[in-house]
This record gives structure tokens, C-alpha cells and sequence, in this order.
């Protein structure tokens, strides 16, 4: 292969970091909602052999889906200190700005996904169960104005 050749992989599901107003959160499970959708409408005509032809047309973005984060309960509370925020009205202080970012085995970034302006609009704890060995987990979810891809 010759060296000015780049091989590119796919990128590892399980190696990501959160960011919120650029500070990392430490490790997380799952993350869902990276999504972006549009309105679309199928305009139908005829072309001149008298087939039926489709012209789709775009309309305007969907409201995204929330983020959600999943993460193991452990002694940190950054993400319930985010949430009482809200609980006290105190919007100014819960808008944050955040990252998804996904990094290779090394932990070097290779791609980031920016929200903007997300506040978090739900947040459950887990189910304790005196007969379950179950790993305690929370997940809080995060509307947001936008998302951005970055890299």
C-alpha cells in the first residue's frame, strides 16, 4: 500500500466520551438520539410514457429527539446537580451546550457530534431489587435546539 494512502474503519460503538459545555462527564453505557429528520412529501405526475413518476419534496426538519445518556450510578453527581437546575427554575443556568464524542482504541478523537442549547427534561434512577445483582444505572434525556456533526 502506498504511504499517502489513508485506510479509514468504521467506527467503534462502544468508545465515546460526553461533554457538557466542554467538560467530560466521565463513562457512560449508551447514548441514543443523535438523529436528525426532515418532512418530505412525494409530489406524483405522469411522465410522457405515461408512467407514474415521484418528485419528493423537503420540508422542514423535525423537532429532534431527545439525547438520552445511560451510565452506572456511581458517587458523582454532575448530572443530578444538572437536572436540579431545572427543578429550581433555573433555566439560564440548565441550557448547556454538549458533546457525543466518539474516539478509536487509543481514546484520540475521530468524530463529534455538537448539541446546542439542551437542557435535560428527564432523569430516572434505578430500580433497586434486594434479590437482583443488577448494575444500578440512570438516564437522563436532553431536548435540544440543534445537532451538528464535527469531523
Amino acid at each position: 500500500m502506498p504511504p499517502t494512502e489513508i485506510v479509514r474503519t468504521g467506527i467503534i460503538a462502544a468508545q465515546f466520551a460526553i461533554e457538557i459545555d466542554g467538560i467530560q462527564l466521565g463513562s457512560f453505557r449508551k447514548v441514543t438520539g443523535l438523529e436528525v429528520e426532515f418532512e418530505h412529501k412525494a409530489n406524483r405526475s405522469l411522465n410522457e410514457k405515461g408512467q407514474t413518476i415521484f418528485a419528493w419534496t423537503r420540508g422542514n426538519m423535525k423537532e429532534p429527539p431527545a439525547i438520552v445518556l445511560e451510565r452506572v450510578i456511581d458517587s458523582t453527581t454532575k448530572l443530578w446537580e444538572w437536572i436540579e437546575h431545572v427543578i429550581k427554575g433555573d433555566m439560564k443556568a440548565a441550557t448547556k451546550n454538549g458533546s457525543i464524542v466518539a474516539q478509536d482504541t487509543q481514546i484520540n478523537e475521530i468524530a463529534r457530534w455538537n448539541f446546542f442549547n439542551g437542557w435535560p427534561t428527564k432523569w430516572s434512577g434505578a430500580d433497586f431489587d434486594a434479590s437482583s445483582s443488577d448494575i444500578a444505572v440512570e438516564k437522563i434525556e436532553i431536548v435540544h435546539e440543534r445537532l451538528e456533526r464535527h469531523k
